[in-house]
């Protein structure tokens, strides 16, 4: 089964715990409003841990489609990794992958957050893949990089500038 890769990274102006206490707090989000397309919510209570798990539905063509994430790895301010299991009720089909966050200081008031995510490709869409396997991942790596410019907002605007 191909997996494709993408991956974006940023800079962000301050210490390491401000993202990354951001991604937390996304994950843990409760997302229920029933007039919307997508949701979220812990299946887990507490801290985020190894092995927490939460959940994000989206409708897609009147149908609700899941997917449900684990923890595998987490370094207070410094890696979040976790797996991914999506079905689509829509096709019919699951998809796997992850993503792994990493906060890596530069400085006292500079962090790289580099984001790295990953899915593995159905056997159907196998020669998808392999044809417009650029395609794909360059249209994920934009993705990313929205999530990250996202994080990179929130974070900054929240410091008062100097």
């Amino acid at each position: 089964m191909p997996t494709v890769h993408a991956q974006a990274n940023i800079d962000v102006r301050s210490d390491p715990d401000a993202p990354f206490d951001v991604v937390v707090s996304d994950i843990v989000a409760v997302v229920d409003d029933s007039e919307s397309m997508v949701g979220q919510r812990p299946l887990d209570s507490g801290p985020l841990r190894p092995g927490f798990r939460w959940e994000q539905t989206v409708i897609h063509n009147r149908k609700r489609c899941r997917s449900e994430w684990v923890v595998t790895d987490v370094g207070q301010g410094r890696v979040l990794e976790s797996t991914m299991r999506h079905f689509c009720a829509d096709a019919q089909r699951e998809t796997r992958g992850g993503e792994r966050w990493e906060f890596d200081p530069v400085d006292e008031t500079l962090t790289v957050v580099r984001l790295h995510s990953w899915q593995h490709v159905p056997e159907p869409l196998t020669w998808l893949v392999r044809r417009f396997g650029g395609g794909w991942r360059h249209s994920r790596e934009l993705l990313l990089r929205k999530r990250l410019l996202n994080v990179q907002h929130r974070v900054e605007r929240a410091v008062p500038q100097s």
